[in-house]
This record gives structure tokens, C-alpha cells and sequence, in this order.
């Protein structure tokens, strides 16, 4: 699976999104496409639209996890979704990756929540803005989200590094909290994904990976 940095006891879930195959075919059995225009594209996952449900649930009913995958071929106005502490199509938390120009926006929020809570604007003073560079056009961004029950954190690449992460609390909406999904952000062309690995997260289990908040909200 990629890029493992735990014990692999943690390790629970994932897919390399491995083949290829016709549109509209789906993304294979870990997944239900039903909600979703999608396939398998030279060893990507391709969204056209809607979203991807993976079929596994987490070990944490409370939607504790740690997320991270590969958005790859990325190109301006690309948005990506990840959809986690899944109860139902109602019920999640959600972060949405947008490439705007040489801007990399990261976007938190609840179902409960009217808006998204935007890493491009100063959310608690003297905290600054999170934003960091997008990737070349057709580059890769590894993105890894972690969810400890009250707080979600966006980084990439590794967290432990100091890089920026962008943060918000929100408790679930409803649970059992323990599956994630993969869904289209509205841009205008097909998205890709690659890379794809679930965690458990120490809020759950003791011997996980816990990641820490750089700023105080």
C-alpha cells in the first residue's frame, strides 16, 4: 500500500486503485459506485461526479481515522472531496482540495455546518492563513487528513514534518461515524485519485499515530 509510516497494526484499509477498465465501471468491489460516474484509468481511480462510498467500515464507530491518499494529474480549477466520519449521505464531515492557479485551498465542514471553514482567510487572530502552493499542472499533491473526535487536520505529505496544517473542530453528526468517501467537488473536468490509506488513529488505539495542532483555536 504506498507509504505506510506506522506500526502496521494501525494500518486497516486502503486500495492502490490497481487496472483499468470501461466508464462508468466503477472502482471494483471495495467500492459502491452507485452514487458516482467513475472507473478505473491507467491505475487512478477517474470521478467524473458524485462520490465513491468505501464499502469497509473503520474500527472507530466515532469516525477517529487517519486518511491519506494521492490527488494526482492535478490541474487548475480540480476539486477534490474526501468525506469521513460518514454516518449517511446526510451525516459526515468533509475537507475539499481546490486548485486555484498556484494555490493549493483546503476547506473543512460539517453537514451541520451552512459554509466551509477556508484555509485562504485568517479564521482566529494572530493564527495567520494556512494556504500553501499548488503543484505543477499534472503534478501529484499527498494529502493526509486526521480526525482525533473533535478536531480535523489537513497536511501533506508528513505530518510529523512542521508543514502547514490546516484545522477545525467539529464533532461528527451522527454515528456510528466509520466510513469515508470519495467524491467530486464540482470542477469542471474528471478528478484522479491514487493511493489511498486508513489508519486507526491513537484517540482509538493507543499504539496509533496521534498529530498535534500548531495553533490554538
Amino acid at each position: 500500500m504506498g507509504r505506510r509510516r506506522c506500526c502496521c497494526e494501525c494500518w486497516t484499509a486502503g486500495d492502490d486503485f490497481t487496472g483499468s477498465n470501461a466508464a462508468g465501471a466503477g472502482w471494483g468491489s471495495k467500492w459502491d459506485a452507485s452514487n458516482a460516474l467513475c472507473n478505473l484509468d491507467t491505475n487512478r481511480g477517474k470521478l467524473e461526479s458524485g462520490y465513491v462510498l468505501f464499502n469497509e467500515r473503520l474500527p472507530d464507530s466515532r469516525g477517529a481515522c487517519i486518511i491519506q491518499l494521492d490527488l494526482v494529474d492535478c490541474q487548475d480549477n480540480d476539486i477534490w472531496e474526501i468525506r469521513f466520519g460518514w454516518n449517511n449521505a446526510s451525516n459526515y464531515l468533509a475537507v475539499q482540495i481546490e486548485v486555484d492557479g498556484t494555490d493549493l485551498i483546503q476547506r473543512i465542514k460539517s453537514t451541520a455546518d451552512a459554509g466551509w471553514y477556508s484555509d485562504d482567510v485568517e479564521q482566529t487572530a494572530g493564527c495567520g492563513t494556512d494556504q500553501r502552493s499548488a503543484p505543477s499542472a499534472g503534478g501529484t499533491q499527498n494529502i493526509i487528513v486526521t480526525y482525533n473526535r473533535s478536531m480535523v487536520q489537513i497536511s501533506g505529505t508528513i505530518v510529523l514534518s512542521g508543514g502547514i496544517v490546516h484545522w477545525l473542530c467539529r464533532d461528527v453528526p451522527a454515528t456510528p461515524a466509520n466510513r469515508i468517501a470519495l467524491a467530486h467537488g464540482g470542477g469542471p473536468r474528471a478528478i484522479y485519485f491514487d493511493n489511498l490509506d486508513l489508519s486507526d488513529h491513537y484517540a482509538n488505539n493507543r499504539i496509533c499515530p496521534y498529530y498535534g495542532c500548531p495553533c490554538t483555536q
